[in-house]
């Protein structure tokens, strides 16, 4: 439970970051312009408010990706190491059940196509998280800078199977990753193993 603890701890920044960029892109989107330099230029203007320097280049968008990476990868493999089985259960659960990934995944005909691998029966918000932990950890995916896509790329290591090959749009791709981060620090915070702040 102590690296989840920690993972929440981290998450909350991250988050707040993802939620900002995310925002920034989805308003870029609706008024015609999702140019990243802009959203580069947005963040570095945001962050000097703080008396923060920001030296970081989105380049072609597919930096973006390593902001939400950490959502994911840290998110998955902390709950992968709750000891307890029956909490791990319980925040495994409170991660499926959550309404906006929910309706986040439905618009993708994809989830459809991931194959379970060992003791997974259905398709879930966490078969999701994983392939695409796995995907991001083990750098099977790719940025199309022409299309906007982030190509993901799972394979169990086993059999060589694939168990999951699709792309979604790099806004998605985001949106997931800070939803996922939120849902597990909402998770703590419910459970009172976080102090509440999202």
């Amino acid at each position: 439970m102590d690296d989840f603890v920690r993972y929440c701890e981290k998450a909350h920044l991250q988050i707040n970051l993802l939620h900002w960029i995310v925002g920034q892109l989805a308003e870029r989107q609706r008024t015609g312009n999702p140019a990243i330099d802009a959203i580069e230029r947005d963040l570095k203007n945001y962050v000097e408010q703080y008396g923060q320097n920001l030296d970081f280049r989105f380049d072609r968008g597919d930096h973006l990706l390593t902001i939400a990476q950490f959502l994911v990868v840290g998110g998955v493999e902390a709950v992968n190491r709750i000891s307890d089985e029956t909490t791990k259960s319980e925040v495994v659960g409170f991660i499926n059940q959550d309404q906006c990934l929910k309706d986040l995944l439905n618009l993708r005909e994809i989830y459809q196509t991931l194959q379970p691998l060992r003791g997974e029966c259905s398709r879930t918000t966490w078969t999701w998280a994983s392939r695409m932990r796995n995907s991001l950890s083990h750098f099977r995916y790719s940025y199309i800078g022409e299309t906007g896509h982030v190509c993901f790329r799972d394979i169990d290591p086993r059999t060589q199977k694939v168990t999951a090959d699709f792309s979604m749009p790099l806004l998605q791709a985001l949106n997931f990753s800070f939803l996922f981060g939120r849902a597990c620090v909402l998770w703590a915070e419910r459970n009172g193993t976080y102090p509440q702040q999202v």
